[in-house]
């Protein structure tokens, strides 16, 4: 997106203290890559063969290549965000405050940037709790319902205790293997059959043509997770090789895995991919890999939530990992655990809802607030952008608006 010259890092406002701690900078480029792997590629991989069936195969790979494009472009523009204020964008709202500093309306900007993101991280562990739940069932029997909520809560509360996302990172990894193991047991029951003619597709609508398209769009979301994770990093100048790297092979896995299945199974292909397993063994260690690729999603959304929530308690004890901090820790994630299995008892249409939600928050989140921000401080700095880059910043701003109102209506629609 442009040239990295566009802007002065030295141009704009001075860094001016304020009551965010940095956390410990750890991470290698290496660590990211596993951080936003684990992030980018979540259940959504599985539903793309269904975005396929639903537009198209030719539409259904423009939109996931325009998608890679886009994140990639978003992602960088982050990064060159974080460059401006390397001390100060700690979170997604922090770099809200840098850009927006001095203008009317600065701290509602960044109040609505930091409620849409731990809202939406706060309803995705909610989510990957349900999701682990349901794959657990599909180990254990539908009838294992309280086993599972138990084994999960057994399982994931010590493994919270990781306070940072460089601590998660290496569980990424294992995130990696098990998304993989998941992806490979699904497209070897492609070559050992084929449903093309078991089923009959019904004719998509074209809310259902929106909500497919926009699951593939998604798919290479995750923005909200960047400016953290470039904060935890030794040197943040090599997140771009992270995410230029991750994203390329995140590109290759989607496009491999949606055709081999769409090929497969053709219109007919379900809407999560795992439903073309049959009961067994097979269907097991894929459900039992899926929950473990789950689980670390939650404990990404877990590190981001749980910190917000230490520094606005005890600030000066955010960075202590003696037995103050770590007893703040676990009073914390417990009490979001609870909160979480809460959310996912007393809300039948919790999935629905989170539709809402996530038509709300992902597209600014993802594309919007990285645009708009950018021609922000480029305004501010008094550099100029060539042409083709304010069309581009300001197409993302618009395509924004477009997933919003219909992820809106498209979601309420299903909802109500």
């Amino acid at each position: 997106v442009g040239k990295d010259s566009a802007m002065d890092e030295a141009s704009l406002l001075p860094y001016t203290p304020h009551h965010d701690v940095a956390p410990p900078q750890r991470s290698e480029w290496w660590n990211v890559c596993f951080i936003l792997f684990a992030e980018l590629v979540g259940t959504g991989v599985l539903a793309l063969p269904f975005t396929l069936a639903q537009v198209g195969l030719i539409a259904g790979v423009a939109i996931i290549f325009a998608s890679f494009v886009l994140s990639v472009a978003s992602g960088l523009l982050l990064w060159r965000l974080h460059a401006l204020h390397p001390d100060e964008a700690l979170t997604y709202g922090a770099l809200a405050r840098c850009v927006m500093r001095g203008t009317a309306g600065s701290g509602i900007v960044q109040s609505i940037v930091s409620t849409l993101q731990y809202v939406a991280f706060f309803g995705n562990m909610a989510i990957n709790l349900l999701l682990i739940v349901s794959s657990l069932r599909m180990v254990l029997g539908p009838d294992q319902t309280l086993a599972c909520y138990s084994i999960a809560a057994a399982v994931l509360l010590p493994l919270a205790q990781i306070r940072t996302l460089h601590g998660v990172s290496w569980a990424g990894l294992g995130s990696s293997l098990a998304i993989a193991t998941v992806l490979a047991v699904v497209l070897g029951e492609c070559y050992v059959r084929s449903a093309r003619a078991t089923r009959t597709a019904a004719v998509p609508s074209p809310f259902e043509q929106f909500s497919a398209a926009a699951a593939a769009i998604f798919a290479f979301g995750g923005q909200g997770l960047f400016m953290e994770t470039m904060a935890e990093m030794r040197d943040a100048r090599d997140f771009k090789r992270a995410l230029l790297i991750t994203s390329s092979a995140i590109l290759c896995i989607y496009l491999l895995s949606s055709v081999t299945i769409f090929d497969a199974f053709g219109d007919a292909v379900p809407p999560n991919a795992m439903e073309v397993l049959p009961g067994g063994p097979a269907r097991k260690v894929a459900a039992a890999a899926m929950a473990f690729h789950v689980a670390v999603s939650y404990l990404l959304a877990n590190a981001v939530i749980g910190r917000a929530i230490h520094l606005k308690l005890d600030a000066e004890g955010a960075n202590d990992w003696g037995a103050r901090g770590r007893l703040c820790w676990l009073g914390i994630t417990s009490a979001a655990m609870a909160l979480c299995a809460a959310v996912v008892a007393l809300i039948p249409n919790l999935s629905q809802l989170m539709g809402l939600v996530g038509a709300l928050s992902t597209a600014p989140l993802s594309f919007g607030f990285p645009a708009f921000f950018f021609i922000v401080a480029s305004r501010r700095a008094g550099s100029a952008l060539g042409a083709a880059e304010v069309l581009g910043l300001w197409a993302m701003v618009a395509l924004t608006v477009v997933l919003v109102t219909l992820g809106l209506a498209a979601n309420a629609a299903m909802l109500f």
